[in-house]
This record gives structure tokens, C-alpha cells and sequence, in this order.
């Protein structure tokens, strides 16, 4: 296997640290948009037949989710963490933005 010049494998990794910020970002946008959607279209009282036993509080304002929509929301606050220490981790061990 061929090895990557020092400029190639810097470039890569300037690829690889936006390519995890910009997916972090974008999942924590997607995932205010989604907890602010359910905020007000969800109803405010639990009902176990349904599934919707999942309490999301919005400032004093409750309403219930059932396991699905908790599990989306759960997981794009969760993706959000996992690509920004991703990120974060390759700008401190690779420092891909450093001067020449």
C-alpha cells in the first residue's frame, strides 16, 4: 500500500475533522428543530395505550413521545457529542489547521 505524503495525509484529515464538525453541527440543529417540533404538536397528557409515556419538558411546558420519537431525538443529541469529540480529537492529536 502506497503511504500518503505528510501534505496529502493533512489534507485528509482537514476532510475528515470538517467533514465530523459540519455532521455534529448539523445533527444538533436537527435535533433543537425536532425537540421544538414535538414541543407543540405532541399531546400534553401521558397515555399508556398509545405509547406515549416519554416526558419532554420545554420550560414548564410537558408533552409525551412515544419510543420512537424519544429514541430520534435521544440519538441526534448523542451523534451530536460523539462527531464533535471526534472532531475535537483529531484537531488536538493531528492538528490538521496548523501553519506551515
Amino acid at each position: 500500500m502506497r503511504r500518503l505524503s505528510q501534505l496529502q495525509e493533512r489534507k485528509l484529515w482537514r476532510i475528515v475533522e470538517r467533514v465530523t464538525a459540519i455532521g455534529g453541527l448539523s445533527s444538533f440543529c436537527w435535533g433543537w428543530g425536532l425537540w421544538m417540533h414535538f414541543a407543540y404538536t405532541r399531546p400534553t397528557s401521558a397515555n399508556a395505550v398509545e405509547g406515549r409515556v416519554y416526558p419532554l419538558d420545554t420550560h414548564g411546558w410537558r408533552v409525551y413521545l412515544d419510543a420512537r420519537e424519544h429514541f430520534t431525538l435521544e440519538l441526534s443529541f448523542v451523534l451530536f457529542i460523539v462527531l464533535f469529540l471526534i472532531a475535537f480529537a483529531i484537531d488536538r492529536v493531528k492538528n490538521p489547521f496548523r501553519p506551515n
